[in-house]
């Protein structure tokens, strides 16, 4: 038998798993958080569903192998996916372009990431930046469903 003094046994029990409370009551459900990777498959399947082709461009800052020199692939601040598909048979060669950067919910682009996306919407591209299937959904509602 081990025997404790009073002051390990009360350490002891301070240490010991609290039983869990219940989750306090709500009215509401709460508000669901994906990942980056969740939101940006979320994205890419609702394009793809509508006939977009969806690329991913691999873009930053990397490492060289066997070496401590690194090499910058795209721009800095350029958006992570774009988007193509044709505008249809009577305009063959013609196509929409669509930017996409993608954030977890609640998190937004860098300050790079957004002078980036703001210099293609002043080429004349659609570029603009999510951080849910939500809100992805009402800008293309307003901007692809209208039109056709």
């Amino acid at each position: 038998m081990i025997q404790l003094s009073e002051a390990q046994y009360r350490r002891l029990r301070s240490t010991q798993e609290k039983p869990a409370k219940a989750p306090r009551f709500r009215l509401t459900e709460p508000k669901l958080r994906l990942n980056e990777n969740e939101v940006e498959q979320a994205i890419c399947d609702f394009l793809r569903y509508r006939g977009w082709h969806v690329y991913r461009n691999n873009v930053g800052l990397f490492r060289r192998l066997n070496s401590e020199g690194k090499v910058r692939v795209g721009e800095k601040g350029m958006a992570d996916w774009f988007a193509v598909r044709s505008i249809g048979k009577n305009w063959p060669g013609y196509c929409e372009f669509l930017w996409l950067e993608v954030k977890a919910n609640g998190k937004k682009p860098t300050l790079e990431q957004r002078e980036w996306l703001a210099r293609k919407r002043r080429e004349g591209y659609q570029a603009e930046w999510f951080d849910s299937l939500d809100k992805f959904a009402q800008f293309y509602r307003e901007k692809y469903d209208k039109a056709q």
